[in-house]
Order: C-alpha cells, then structure tokens, then sequence
C-alpha cells in the first residue's frame, strides 16, 4: 500500500481517553501526518461507544469497515464490539457500537481498501499501517533523490 495511490485516510480518534492513551493518539498522528501528503487525512473524533442504530459518519465508516472485514475474512474482534447495553442517552437497553481508541481506514471513494486495527492470522494494529506509509514515503524519497 503506497501513499501515492489517491487513497483517503480517516483517522478515527476515541474522545475523553486517559492522558497516556491520548499521548499514544497523539504519537501515531503525527507520524501519519509526516508519511502523506497534506489533504489525505481527515480525523474524525468519537464518544467510546455509539447506537447501533444511530446515525453519523463514524457508524457509516465502521458499517464499511464491517463489510470490508467480512469480504476479506478479517476479524474486527476484540477491537469492535456490538451488544447489548444501557444508553443512558435514552435510559433504556438497547445495541450499542463499542469502539477502539484508535482505528484507521484506507479508503477509495466510499469503497475501503483496508482498516486497522484487525485480525487476520494476527493482530494488524494502526501502528503497522503508519510503519507501512513511512516506508513507502521514505522509498518516494529516495527515488526523487537519484533523479
């Protein structure tokens, strides 16, 4: 996956978290900022856990990374939780959205190319997905260099 091929990033940030968590965020956004180019990334901020049957950008992407997961057998789990809980928005139970700290979507359009964290044999965190963008950046570099 290079930064160079039109795709979109979304970074997906958890609101109100511990300062060390925050720190982590932080870290792994500048370093995702450093990696691509300027105008690639839009951060979308987020409450830890969402209705199920809510509506906004944040379930509309986490419904394309679903799809995403399930088209390329990659596990959400135990990243991205649904279940059962009280809302105390609206003092009843009802199927909330639990979701990570921190999570990454590559996308082309509204179709996603890839999502982080997941499982696939192995835990594939956001932070592999940044290494990857420093890697490709790096290799961009050094190319224009020789030129």
């Amino acid at each position: 996956m290079s930064a160079d091929d039109g795709n979109r990033l979304r970074l997906f940030l958890r609101e109100s978290v511990q300062p060390p968590i925050a720190e982590q965020q932080d870290r792994l956004r500048s370093r995702l900022e450093r990696a691509i180019d300027p105008g690639r990334l839009s951060v979308v901020h987020h409450p830890a856990r969402l209705p199920r049957d809510g509506d906004g950008e944040t379930l509309e992407w986490y419904e394309r990374v679903r799809e995403w997961a399930s088209t390329t057998e990659a596990s959400l789990s135990p990243f991205f939780e649904s279940r059962s809980a009280y809302d105390p928005d609206v003092d009843d139970v009802r199927e909330m959205v639990s979701l990570p700290v921190l999570w990454l979507v590559v996308s082309d359009g509204a179709s996603v190319r890839a999502a982080y964290p997941h499982v696939q044999e192995a835990v594939v965190p956001v932070s592999s997905a940044i290494a990857e963008f420093e890697s490709a950046d790096a290799s961009s570099r050094a190319n224009d260099a020789a030129d």
